[in-house]
């Protein structure tokens, strides 16, 4: 469009009267909010107005005829049909040629609409822009909405399933405590007999502490009864077995030449006196007897011959009377522990670290037999008095019986821990084992302990019966030594380091008064101690350091002969 047809609005001739309709119909249709199309025709319906119309006087009649033609182009609108519109507002200003319009204010007033209408346009273009962003937010918050009102319709479910738990639960708990009262009864029930329980027991309880108290005093007043009837048993069993000893040193000696006992006057090395024993004092002889260590020493019944073990493997027997060595036995492939006679001295019975014992004849220093079976070290041996059969205590936890005629093996004793000590009774009544857990274990005829005494902390080491076979000596090594009466089931006293200074685990020895038992320590020293009361009597010193593992009271003489780990043999008198 040029120039000179789009005039301003405000360029109009203000003379010129327009009709106030005009303006009304203006706004609706810039209020309706008409398109682009709609537009383009509103100009065109104005040039064409300026180009019929000459004369500003017939402007009036002019914008009258346009005012019918806007109604009716409303009324086309509503059916969308614009192009007939057009030709019917072109047809209309054709019939008016008389009518003249002022082109120079037409012009003007049709620029002033167009730019209205580009305004109208901006703004609707606007509002449209607007519109569609509401409604894309509104579509939004629509879907929150509708989100929110799902989540209330699930949370109004879950809020019905938990009122409906909530029910139950107030259903079970009202249905608890209705349980819970009426168990309070029943316990208020209980309680109250309870009550009167509790009161009957404490009359009955009082009634045994006072039957407890009076059976206590009886059972004193048994055991002291019985005390003194042990004591004067015991007194008895002594005076009888020490009538027996005399009676036999005076009807019997040993006879080398015929290597037996045989009854004949009281030989030379017997005139000793029994009752007189006394503590030695004197080194009379030291020599080098073994190789290694001497690891235990044995006389025989009298006294006249002494066997030697060591851990050189060998055995020796020295001749007592002269001080010699009168036979030597080996065969062993380890350090011999132990040795003994047998009950008529015919037989050598010795046992090994290397896990097997041996039986020699002692008149031709035959060998008759090793024996065999154990797992582990032999730690010990003994033999019966009133059989020919010997014992083997071993760390595999058995002792071993084996006939010395038949050359086997005649009973098992099984044990929970390892035998290092064996002792017999004079009569083969019982047999005393010491073990490694510290205990003593009492054997009869069965295969399986009579009793079980829990003595020591450490492995007894050594046993020595003594005063008519109802007592016994221990050595341990927790560094005690206990005096033990199997009448009473109770230790008379235990000598500990507060009374030796040293710690000992060499053999036991009791003189044959039985007023003294001797022992040796690792320092060297030789401890004699009071058979009555444990008392310390006299500390001999060995002339040596070396650790003493053997020693042995002869018999009927006041002789020690001790041996140390450094196979040197020693020999005290008084």
């Amino acid at each position: 469009m040029s120039e000179e047809n789009n005039i301003p609005n405000n360029q109009i001739n203000p003379e010129i009267k327009i009709n106030p309709n005009i303006d009304q119909n203006l706004t609706s249709i810039y209020d309706m909010n008409i398109e682009t199309n709609q537009l383009e025709l509103k100009n065109k319906l104005y040039k064409k107005l300026i180009e019929n119309n000459k004369s500003v006087d017939s402007f009036s009649n002019i914008i009258e005829n346009y005012n019918k033609l806007y109604k009716k182009y409303l009324d086309y609108r509503l059916n969308n049909n614009y192009k007939d519109m057009e030709n019917l507002i072109y047809s209309e200003l054709d019939k008016d040629e008389n009518k003249k319009l002022d082109k120079k204010a037409l012009q003007k007033s049709l620029l002033k609409l167009q730019e209205d209408n580009r305004n109208l346009k901006e703004k609707c273009d606007s509002n449209k822009n607007d519109y569609t962003e509401q409604l894309k937010k509104n579509i939004e918050v629509n879907e929150e909405l509708n989100k929110i009102k799902t989540q209330f319709q699930e949370t109004s479910q879950k809020y019905k399933e938990i009122q409906t738990r909530y029910e139950a639960t107030d259903k079970r708990c009202k249905d608890l405590d209705k349980i819970s009262s009426e168990q309070e009864k029943k316990i208020n029930e209980l309680t109250k007999k309870n009550t009167q329980l509790e009161t009957d027991v404490k009359k009955f309880t009082d009634s045994i502490n006072k039957l407890l108290v009076d059976n206590k005093l009886l059972t004193n007043k048994i055991l002291s009864l019985q005390n003194d009837q042990m004591e004067k048993i015991n007194e008895y069993n002594e005076l009888i077995e020490s009538a027996k000893q005399k009676k036999k040193a005076a009807d019997m000696y040993f006879n080398d030449s015929q290597n037996k006992f045989e009854v004949k006057n009281v030989p030379q090395f017997m005139n000793t006196n029994v009752e007189t024993v006394e503590i030695p004092n004197k080194l009379q002889y030291k020599f080098k007897f073994h190789n290694k260590s001497i690891t235990s020493i044995c006389f025989n019944g009298f006294g006249s011959n002494l066997i030697t073990t060591g851990a050189d493997n060998f055995i020796k027997i020295i001749d007592t009377s002269k001080n010699q060595e009168a036979a030597v036995y080996s065969g062993f492939s380890s350090s011999v522990v132990d040795a003994c006679f047998d009950r008529g001295e015919q037989y050598l019975f010795a046992g090994s670290l290397d896990k097997t014992a041996k039986l020699w004849n002692l008149k031709n220093s035959k060998l008759l037999n090793t024996f065999t079976g154990h797992i582990d070290y032999i730690n010990t041996v003994a033999s019966l008095h009133t059989q020919e059969k010997g014992l083997t205590g071993s760390s595999d936890r058995t002792i071993r019986e084996w006939d010395f005629n038949q050359l086997k093996l005649t009973r098992k004793f099984n044990c929970t821990s390892a035998c290092h000590s064996l002792c017999v009774a004079s009569d083969d009544s019982y047999i005393l084992s010491g073990h490694m857990d510290g205990s003593v274990r009492v054997w009869t005829s069965n295969e399986k302990p009579d009793q079980i005494i829990d003595l020591h902390d450490d492995n007894v080491i050594r046993l020595e019966i003594l005063k008519g076979e109802n007592q016994f000596l221990t050595l341990s090594k927790d560094f005690s030594m206990k005096l033990f009466d199997l009448r009473k089931n109770q230790a008379i006293y235990t000598v500990n380091d507060s009374k030796i200074p040293q710690y000992c685990e060499s053999q036991i020895s009791v003189s044959t008064d039985k007023k003294y038992f001797a022992v040796g320590s690792t320092k060297g020293n030789i401890y004699v101690i009071n058979l009555l009361d444990g008392s310390l009597q006299k500390t001999i010193n060995n002339k040596s350091t070396n650790p003493i593992l053997s020693l042995a009271w002869r018999p009927f003489h006041s002789q020690l002969y001790v041996g140390d780990n450094a196979g040197y043999l020693t020999i005290w008198k008084s």
